[in-house]
C-alpha cells in the first residue's frame, strides 16, 4: 500500500465532511445550501447495519433506511450504535434528487494503546485500475481534532494462462494416459495460482500437471482455467482419441515363418473382439481387452485346430499402429499391425 495525498487538519471530527452519493463513485465535500420548499429522498447505510439515525435531533429509524420527503437543504445527521464511535455530519439534500450516505462505523476500543478511531470511505472509479481510500483519524469518542489521509491501493493484474501442453496429442480409448501441463502460466503480481482443467469429456482435474485416460472416442477440447483468487485466464488444447475398431494388417514373424495377417477388430468399451486371417488361408477368432499400462492391448487368437496364442502389445502415439509379441505352444513371434 502506498501512502499518497497530503495530511489535512480538520476542526470537527466527521462533521460536514463526506457525502457519498453513489456506491464507490466519488468523495464530496458537503456545502451549505439554502433551505428550499421542495424535498428529496435521503438513504442511509452503515457497516455494520442497525445503527440509530437522528436527523436534526429527531430519531428517524435504523440503518438501512430511506427517508422520503426530506426538505431540501442542510441537515444535521447523527449515527449511533453501541460499541462504535458516534458519527455526526451535515448532509445536503437537493430538491427532487436522491441522496445516498454510506458510513463504515469504527469500534470504540477506548484503550490507552489505541486512542484513535477510524472511519474509512472507499473512493473508486469503475474505469480506474486503482482506488483511493480516505481515512479519518479522530479522538476516541468522536472528539474534535484529527487528520485526513488518502492511501492508493494498486489494482490486481490478471494471471496469464499461456499455452496448454498436451502429450501425446492422440491416443487409444481406455488405454493411453494423456499428460497436460500449465507450465506456461504466470502471474504479473507474483500471486499463487490454482488450476482447473475441463478435459472435454465431462471430467475435470486440478493441479499444474494432471493426467487423464479417456473412456470415449472423439476429438476433445481441453480447457485450462488459471486463477489468482481475484481474476482468471483460460487456454485450450486438443486431444484425439481412437479405438481399435477397424482393419489391421501386418507380419507375424516367427523363427521359421512369416505370416501376412489381417485382423478385423471391434472395440466396445474395454472389450475387443474380431477375426483373424493370413495369406496361408488360415482363419480364426480374436478376443481380448484394453487397459491402461505399458502394454495395454491383450488379445487371445484361436486359429483353426492350432493351439491358441496370445498377443500383448502397445499402440503407437497416434493409435494407428500396434507392436508386440505373440506367444503360444512352440510359438514366439513379433507382430506389427497397422491400421488400414
Amino acid at each position: 500500500m502506498e501512502l499518497v495525498v497530503v495530511r489535512q487538519s480538520i476542526s470537527v471530527a466527521l462533521a460536514g465532511l463526506i457525502v457519498l452519493n453513489s456506491p464507490a463513485s466519488s468523495l464530496v465535500q458537503a456545502e451549505p445550501s439554502s433551505t428550499l420548499s421542495a424535498a428529496g429522498d435521503l438513504s442511509l447505510f452503515t457497516d455494520p447495519v442497525g445503527a440509530g439515525v437522528y436527523v436534526d435531533g429527531v430519531f428517524a429509524g435504523r440503518t438501512p433506511v430511506t427517508l422520503r420527503g426530506v426538505p431540501a437543504g442542510d441537515h444535521r445527521v447523527r449515527i449511533v450504535k453501541d460499541g462504535y464511535l458516534e458519527n455526526a455530519r451535515v448532509v445536503s439534500v437537493d430538491a427532487g434528487q436522491p441522496t445516498r450516505l454510506q458510513v463504515r462505523l469504527t469500534r470504540d476500543a477506548r484503550a490507552a494503546t489505541a486512542p484513535f478511531g477510524q472511519v474509512q470511505v472507499a473512493v473508486t472509479k469503475e474505469d480506474s485500475p486503482s482506488s483511493l481510500r480516505w481515512v479519518l483519524l479522530a479522538l476516541a469518542g468522536g472528539g474534535v481534532g484529527g487528520y485526513l489521509y488518502a492511501t492508493k491501493l494498486k489494482g490486481n493484474k490478471a494471471p496469464v494462462a499461456g499455452s496448454v501442453a498436451v502429450s501425446p496429442t492422440s491416443g487409444l480409448v481406455g488405454s493411453t494416459s494423456i499428460s497436460f501441463s500449465a507450465a506456461a502460466a504466470s502471474d504479473p503480481d507474483g500471486d499463487s495460482l490454482t488450476f482447473d482443467w475441463n478435459f472435454g469429456d465431462q471430467q475435470h482435474g486440478t493441479g499444474a500437471s494432471p493426467t487423464h485416460v479417456y473412456n470415449s472416442t472423439g476429438t476433445f477440447t481441453v480447457m485450462l482455467t488459471v486463477s489468482d483468487g481475484k481474476d482468471t485466464a483460460s487456454a485450450t488444447g486438443t486431444v484425439v482419441i481412437q479405438s481399435l475398431t477397424g482393419t489391421w494388417k501386418g507380419p507375424l514373424v516367427s523363427n521359421t515363418t512369416t505370416y501376412n495377417t489381417t485382423l478385423m477388430l471391434t472395440q466396445t468399451g474395454a472389450a475387443v473382439t474380431g477375426t483373424y486371417s493370413d495369406h496361408l488361408l488360415n482363419s480364426g477368432t480374436v478376443s481380448g481387452s484394453v487397459t491402461p499400462g505399458s502394454s495395454p492391448v491383450s488379445l487371445s487368437v484361436t486359429v483353426g485346430s492350432f493351439d491358441p496364442f496370445t498377443f500383448t502389445g502397445s499402440p503407437a502415439a497416434n493409435a494407428d499402429a500396434l507392436t508386440g509379441t505373440a506367444n503360444g505352444v512352440a510359438l514366439t513371434a513379433t507382430w506389427t499391425l497397422t491400421r488400414q
